[in-house]
């Protein structure tokens, strides 16, 4: 993390837990921030973030679940390539949103399996 615990930096690839809850505190996740955390199954980002970096989560290979808030304004180049397991992501996007604003920065082979859910913020 940045010392004033906004950006989230970096993430340890070899980190035992396979599930991770971004801090309330994070406003970016920096570029390749979860880059290869294969360990990394699930994660949820609060709708405190409004970006995330470049290959952030390039190379999740076991990934299934992510939680994205309609916060982000601002994603990277190949944010999630290469996350081939994604096949639930929750969303406060509305649906014309999700696929304008998310959908072309996962990998093409895993769009058809992806169940989206979508639903208000709390």
């Amino acid at each position: 993390f940045s010392k004033d615990m906004q950006t989230l930096i970096c993430h340890p690839s070899c980190h035992p837990n396979s599930i991770y809850n971004i801090p309330q505190s994070v406003i970016s996740i920096s570029d390749s921030a979860f880059c290869c955390c294969s360990k990394l199954t699930s994660i949820t980002i609060p709708s405190s973030v409004t970006s995330i970096g470049n290959s952030t989560f390039l190379n999740c290979s076991n990934l299934a679940s992510i939680t994205i808030p309609s916060s982000i304004t601002s994603i990277g180049n190949s944010a999630f390539s290469d996350c081939w397991n994604i096949t639930t992501i929750f969303s406060s996007f509305d649906y014309k949103s999700f696929y304008n604003n998310i959908s072309p920065y996962l990998d093409e082979f895993s769009l058809h399996k992806i169940q989206l859910i979508l639903a208000t913020e709390s």
